[in-house]
């Protein structure tokens, strides 16, 4: 092989090896971007329904307003030891 080949050999595996760590590193970047994202979306939503009372939280969850209060009538005190 010439040395010229060889040369341009090396270049290219250099060039395909920067490209794919480059792009792992990108892709790794991303990720834990996205990862954040849900994790702070996450606390909100932990938040919004840590404020909503357990009827209410029955009822956007798809019950009927008296059948949760049917249902999580005996809840407290069960809860309690009682």
């Amino acid at each position: 092989m010439s040395y010229h080949l060889q040369i341009g050999l090396v270049l290219v595996a250099a060039a395909f090896a920067g490209g794919f760590f480059y792009g792992h590193a990108a892709g790794a970047k991303r990720d834990m971007r996205q990862a954040v994202a849900a994790f702070q979306m996450r606390k909100d939503m932990d938040h919004a329904v840590d404020k909503t009372g357990a009827v209410d939280l029955c009822i956007a969850l798809g019950g009927v307003r008296e059948s949760c209060r049917s249902a999580l009538r005996g809840v407290g005190t069960a809860a309690k030891g009682e």
